[in-house]
């Protein structure tokens, strides 16, 4: 089992396609292994120009896995620095896109960020960029089950 030490917060600009995804298929995987939910989703900057609360690229990506998505999806939600507090690993999805953000909104933070390579829609298809985020949160999640095993 998934010790409750590891919550995760994947974070990108939006909260609505990377960042949605993420959360919903790492809790997904997780449980899958005993865990209770363990992760949460947040955004940089979010848009009022997004449609609906969670990209359609996310939820057709969850359909075709046969992962059901929360029902309804909440609202995308904005980093705060109550979150920084209360997550012990913070996952920003794309370094060249992201680092600015938290210089720009935590500056004194950036040493708490692990920083992906999962660029948004405009440098990386759904079909390459979901793939890529699903190998990524399945390693953390072996890394999880490792970490869980060694401190048995």
């Amino acid at each position: 089992m998934i010790t409750d030490a590891f919550e995760v917060t994947f974070v990108c600009t939006g909260n609505y396609y990377r960042s949605r995804f993420a959360e919903i298929y790492f809790n997904y995987r997780a449980s899958e292994y005993g865990a209770d939910q363990k992760s949460r989703s947040r955004g940089f900057r979010l848009s009022p120009f997004n449609i609906g609360p969670i990209s359609p690229f996310a939820l057709e990506r969850l359909e075709v896995l046969g992962i059901p998505p929360s029902d309804p999806p909440g609202e995308p939600v904005a980093l705060t620095a109550e979150d920084l507090k209360t997550s012990p690993r913070l996952i920003a999805l794309d370094r060249r896109e992201h680092l600015p953000y938290v210089r720009a909104l935590f500056p004194d933070h950036e040493h708490l960020f692990e920083f992906w390579e999962i660029g948004d829609i405009d440098v990386t298809t759904p079909r390459i960029a979901l793939p890529k985020l699903e190998a990524s949160i399945d390693e953390l999640i072996a890394e999880f089950r490792q970490y869980d095993s060694d401190g048995d």
